[in-house]
C-alpha cells in the first residue's frame, strides 16, 4: 500500500506535542522545583525554611541550656501508690466474693 502525500504538520503532530510538553516540564521544574519555593513572611522579612529550622534549632538549644542552669539540685522523691498491691488485694477480694 502507497503512503499517501501528507503535510508536514499530520506527520509530525505527535512529536511536535510531546517536544512542546517536555519543554513545558522543564520549564516548570527549573522554575518552581530548581530554586526554593517554601519563602516565609515574618515581620517583613522573607525567611526560607532552612533558615527557619536553624532559628527553630537556636532557640531550643538556648531553652535547653537555661533549663540545665536553672534546675534544682535535688528534687524530693515522689511517694507512688503501690498499686500492685492494691491489684493484688482487689483480686483476692473478687475472687472470694465470686
Amino acid at each position: 500500500m502507497k503512503i499517501k502525500n501528507i503535510g508536514f504538520m499530520q506527520k509530525y503532530i505527535e512529536k511536535i506535542a510531546l517536544v512542546v510538553c517536555a519543554l513545558a516540564a522543564i520549564a516548570i521544574l527549573l522554575l518552581y522545583q530548581v530554586r526554593d519555593p517554601l519563602v516565609f513572611d515574618d515581620k517583613g522579612t522573607k525567611k526560607t525554611a532552612d533558615q527557619i529550622e536553624n532559628e527553630l534549632e537556636k532557640a531550643i538549644q538556648e531553652l535547653e541550656a537555661e533549663i540545665r542552669e536553672n534546675a534544682p539540685s535535688h528534687l524530693p522523691k515522689m511517694q507512688l501508690p503501690h498499686y500492685t498491691e492494691q491489684f493484688i488485694e482487689r483480686w483476692a477480694r473478687n475472687s472470694v466474693d465470686s
